[in-house]
């Protein structure tokens, strides 16, 4: 079998076009963040407007990491093994052509059975969207080069928090106004302009790509084994990976417990849930944006203990402002918006690190793996609070708790952390 080798040559991008290749990037992230966000809140509303469900708002977060599990095995060989300006026009089309077969579909159903297409469109499109993005993460040195790795991460960061931030209104005010076959339609349009940006890229491969080498190619099996072996040979590595699963896991704590203790609790209603909302997510694009136009290359270690000890404790403040119930609005503002701040900065920190340290050819098996790991957390994350808010008497104490279990975790964590860096680099 014909194997092309995909070492890139980054230094052959210029700076000029590494600053074309990123508005081109990050413009085509914010169109499909913002769109699918919207489509995916849209759909929430008709599933629970007709059917009553509060599954109706659950679905991404069961169905997403259960493909994860299964394409974990051979999705990171794949993306490692083939030219990714292909690999990602291929899934786009397959999104595309799913949202066409769904919106010619949907209608087919009785109100009762319309969960059937949706459950098969959001499982096509978890699919897609593992390989889009995966793809995407290895294929930065295709796109920019060295020395612009940490604006693209900063960048794309910004361009899915702002996203977060407006597809809710944005989905809220249109739904009442348009219908949800209108999202359908919006997002086919979305699809069909961020394949013309990605078409409109240029993916720098090594010129030995023209001239392929004849190899046998590894199986999926072989080259999962070959991504485990790197990663239990690199200690700082799999420590990495073990901080993401544990903060993925903690902070399903605000996705779940926010709005229990706010409109349940408190009672203070769904205007004061979407202003606190809308703070973290602020504060995410606001550091995003700051950390663009710095090295986030430099202090990686110390920014990232120094922004998992402050979510920690930012929780526990949290679950303080929320016990006291004074000035809560100002006070539960001003946390979350440290809190989304804070957030990015560990993101994009470990994104850059990732993709300024790992080898080109295992960056797909490596991001699969982490990718995979923080997204099981999540729904194992949502039974567990779920169960906790439910039986808890005083649900604000949970966050306080959780903040504590984070913060004594990474200074448990740090001497091994400093010890780990200073024997592996990776």
């Amino acid at each position: 079998m014909v194997v092309k080798s995909l070492a890139v040559h980054s230094a052959a991008i210029s700076d000029q076009e590494s600053r074309k290749q990123i508005l081109k990037g990050v413009l085509s992230n914010l169109i499909s963040s913002l769109s699918g966000g919207m489509l995916s809140f849209a759909m929430g509303l008709m599933l629970l407007n007709e059917t009553h469900s509060p599954f109706s708002f659950s679905l991404g977060t069961i169905i997403t990491p259960t493909v994860s599990l299964i394409l974990l095995i051979p999705a990171g060989t794949i993306i490692d093994q083939k030219a990714h300006k292909p690999l990602l026009i291929t899934w786009i089309i397959v999104r595309l052509g799913a949202l066409i077969i769904f919106g010619g579909t949907i209608n087919i159903f009785s109100v009762s059975h319309q969960w059937i297409p949706v459950i098969v469109f959001v499982a096509i499109t978890a699919v897609a969207n593992y390989f889009i993005n995966t793809s995407y993460q290895a294929a930065v040195h295709e796109l920019v080069n060295t020395k612009f790795v940490p604006r693209l991460s900063s960048l794309t960061q910004a361009a899915t928090a702002l996203a977060s931030l407006l597809s809710p209104m944005l989905g809220v005010a249109l739904y009442s106004v348009m219908g949800f076959s209108w999202f359908i339609y919006l997002e086919i349009s979305s699809q069909f302009l961020v394949l013309l940006l990605l078409l409109s890229l240029h993916f720098y491969y090594e010129p030995s790509l023209n001239a392929p080498v004849q190899k046998k190619s590894p199986s999926a099996w072989q080259g999962f084994r070959v991504g485990l072996a790197y990663l239990l040979q690199h200690p700082l590595l799999r420590d990495l990976i073990i901080i993401a699963m544990l903060v993925n896991f903690v902070f399903t704590a605000i996705s779940i417990g926010m709005p229990f203790v706010l409109i349940d609790h408190l009672h203070v209603g769904n205007a004061a849930l979407g202003y606190l909302e809308t703070s973290l997510a602020g504060g995410t694009l606001m550091a995003s944006l700051l950390l663009s136009m710095c090295d986030s290359t430099k202090y990686f270690l110390s920014k990232l203990i120094g922004g998992l000890a402050g979510s920690g404790l930012a929780l526990i403040v949290l679950g303080i402002v929320f016990t006291v119930n004074s000035n809560l609005l100002i006070r539960g503002a001003l946390v979350l918006l440290i809190l989304g701040m804070l957030t990015a900065l560990i993101n994009v920190s470990l994104q850059v690190k990732l993709q300024t340290t790992l080898p080109t050819n295992l960056l797909g098996r490596i991001t699969s793996l982490m990718t995979t790991a923080c997204q099981v957390m999540m729904p194992l994350g949502a039974l567990t609070y779920t169960f906790l808010f439910q039986i808890s008497s005083r649900p604000a104490l949970i966050f306080v708790i959780s903040g504590w279990l984070l913060f004594l975790s990474i200074v448990l964590a740090t001497p091994f952390l400093w010890h780990d860096s200073q024997k592996d680099s990776y």
